[in-house]
């Protein structure tokens, strides 16, 4: 199976969405998965635990978060034929491909 993750602009710190991405990602079974990540271009990050997967980076050139979230995204994950994207940040590309998996963080606010 090929598995996208939406490692967007608001992943990049070590914070509480990023922590969370780690952990998920850590605890997936080892299976023959392939990870996709799909990375703004010039990201530095190092997660050792990724090792024990098959893993590609894809990195996007765009400066814009809307144009990569909702244009650059969806076009890599018709690209490489992802079968489940994983946005764990809240929010999700507008052309929708493939199946989704969404993780809404805090709705506190909304009540």
């Amino acid at each position: 199976m090929n598995i996208g993750i939406n490692f967007s602009y608001k992943l990049i710190a070590s914070r509480g969405i990023a922590r969370f991405t780690e952990n998920i990602i850590s605890n997936f079974p080892k299976n023959n998965d392939n990870l996709y990540f799909f990375i703004p271009k010039g990201t530095k990050f190092n997660f050792e635990f990724l090792n024990q997967f098959k893993i590609y980076y894809i990195e996007i050139d765009c400066s814009n978060y809307f144009i990569f979230e909702h244009i650059k995204v969806p076009a890599m994950v018709k690209k490489y034929g992802i079968d489940v994207l994983i946005n764990p940040a809240n929010t999700v590309p507008m052309i929708k491909n493939t199946k989704w998996i969404t993780v809404i963080h805090d709705v506190i606010p909304f009540k």
